[in-house]
């Protein structure tokens, strides 16, 4: 799925990595995040959920951090809106404050 920055589109193989294109489809670079489904971009961050863990990639910087969550079995879907994490699972939707 394609996510965009509003001065960046990024674009997840989960074989290869995120690719990072400008808004004029110019190649930027490749990220080597591989094996994840989705990606959520909040600023200069990548938000992704790997290994039961969320992780926060800043694409301008490289720096990593990693966040367990209380219960991240079972998530089908994520997303990161205005300081709230939102985990939907089959049975409901959770939502965390970071």
């Amino acid at each position: 799925f394609p996510s965009h920055d509003n001065a960046r589109v990024f674009v997840v193989d989960s074989i290869n990595g995120i690719m990072v294109f400008d808004l004029f489809a110019t190649y930027i670079k490749t990220i080597p995040i591989k094996q994840v489904p989705e990606v959520k971009v909040q600023d200069k961050s990548l938000f992704y959920l790997k290994g039961g863990r969320m992780n926060r990639y800043n694409w301008q910087t490289a720096q990593m951090a990693s966040f367990s969550l209380p219960d991240s079995s079972r998530v089908l879907r994520m997303s990161i809106e205005k300081e709230r994490i939102f985990l939907l699972k089959p049975d409901s939707v959770y939502c965390y404050s970071y």
